[in-house]
């Protein structure tokens, strides 16, 4: 397949049921959505008796291997023809990091939640979906109640909760909708210990996190009289600190967190050469952060949204991402005149 079809949830459910043999891509910076929900789908294509892989361009954080256990191995390795490729929770090409050049034009499915971003195969995006968790989720009981699948591992549930979890913020942020909380509740019906995931993901942190949030207090500076709270880390803040890009995981938060704030954001600079500058966007009013990062080659949601920019210092990556910030604050505050 080529084309860039919006597939039906029943197209959707036909395809991973053909899925012999699939390769599921993670998108760059791994969160827990697009990990708990790779391996959920790795678990359910395997349930229907096939074999799939997951696979991302970056490491996945050491605080997120807990959503590997319990998980088979994938065995034997398949490469070559015959191969479905699914990409998971992936707004953008750009997103699959160095994988996009091994996959262009081979992927055959994509499945995603973000309001903005660039369709690049066949797809089935599900805009309100509060996390691509909800979606896999759905996948699940679907071919449980059309009887193509007996039952599933409970490895499963657990990653689909954090998956849903992660990405609302144990249900703070403004995507958590009634359906989220439903899926919640029947998740705890499986026996999901969503304490001791809620605590995995939010309150343990590494030596290394740690030192990557004081570093984060220490960079914070507000800009647009406090209305922007920015944040940026070069590659000699993490050399020196003894840290990585993984440990910055939800440092945007402190951005975003300061009172007076409506945009938070992060600029992480790239270990490659090039200046390319990573950047993360978290919005406390409604703000259009996903519009903003499009025009990036990015994407995500109204409020919370990342992309890539080229800069060949620190301060013109600033300069670049603060003005395009303030444009839409003022178009903000104007619509609320």
């Amino acid at each position: 397949m080529n084309s860039h079809k919006e597939l039906s949830f029943d197209e959707l459910c036909d395809l991973l049921c053909d899925a012999k043999r699939a390769h599921i891509i993670m998108h760059v910076n791994p969160d827990a959505d697009t990990v708990g929900s790779a391996t959920a789908l790795k678990m359910i294509i395997e349930a229907l008796g096939n074999k799939a892989r997951c696979v991302c361009a970056d490491e996945v954080p050491p605080a997120l291997s807990f959503l590997f256990e319990g998980l088979p191995s994938d065995g034997e390795d398949f490469e070559g023809d015959g191969i479905f490729v699914i990409a998971i929770d992936v707004a953008a090409p750009k997103q699959m990091g160095a994988l996009w050049k091994k996959y262009n034009k081979k992927i055959d499915l994509m499945i995603d939640h973000h309001v903005a971003g660039t369709t690049f195969a066949p797809n089935y995006v599900r805009a309100y979906a509060a996390a691509t968790g909800e979606i896999i989720y759905d996948i699940a009981e679907e071919l449980i109640r059309s009887g193509k699948i007996s039952s599933l591992p409970e490895a499963l549930w657990r990653n689909l909760y954090a998956a849903i979890s992660s990405d609302t913020g144990a249900f703070r942020y403004h995507n958590t909708t009634a359906r989220t909380h439903e899926i919640a509740a029947r998740l705890f019906t499986y026996g999901v210990p969503a304490a001791d995931i809620n605590r995995r993901l939010f309150e343990n942190k590494t030596p290394a996190q740690v030192r990557a949030h004081r570093l984060a207090f220490d960079k914070l500076q507000l800009c647009f009289d406090g209305k922007i709270g920015m944040i940026v880390i070069t590659k000699k803040d993490k050399h020196e600190m003894t840290v990585t890009d993984a440990d910055f995981s939800d440092i945007v938060n402190v951005a975003r967190g300061v009172c007076g704030v409506l945009v938070g954001v992060t600029l992480r600079q790239s270990e490659n050469e090039g200046g390319e500058w990573s950047v993360s966007l978290r919005a406390n009013e409604d703000i259009d952060c996903a519009a903003l990062c499009a025009t990036f080659g990015g994407g995500g949601h109204k409020r919370a949204a990342g992309c890539t920019v080229k800069a060949e210092n620190e301060d013109r990556a600033r300069e670049i991402i603060i003005a395009e910030i303030e444009k839409e604050i003022l178009k903000y505050e104007e619509e609320r005149k």
